[in-house]
């Protein structure tokens, strides 16, 4: 997470890109502050869009706080008789 020392400076960045990409509005500066607080905090708390990998293989996390993870792709799995089968 962030220092809000850092959150604050890329908000005060992106509130003056705003600015200037609408010319340099006089009185604006509130509603181009809290337009970027508000596009920063959305790409902050965005899904991650790479998958996480744990031993070669793709995973999945179930987004709960205990960061159970969950795997994409059955492994192989013994039956009863010994021979090895997916699924």
């Amino acid at each position: 997470m962030p220092s809000p020392d850092d959150k604050e400076s890329k908000v005060r960045k992106r509130a003056y890109e705003l600015w200037e990409s609408e010319g340099k509005p006089h009185g604006r500066d509130i509603v181009h502050w809290l337009r970027a607080e508000t596009e920063l905090s959305k790409r902050l708390h965005a899904p991650c869009s790479t998958p996480a990998v744990k031993g070669g293989t793709p995973v999945k996390t179930t987004g709960r706080a205990s960061g159970e993870v969950v795997r994409t792709k059955k492994s192989a799995r013994k039956s009863k008789s010994g021979v090895r089968r997916n699924g």
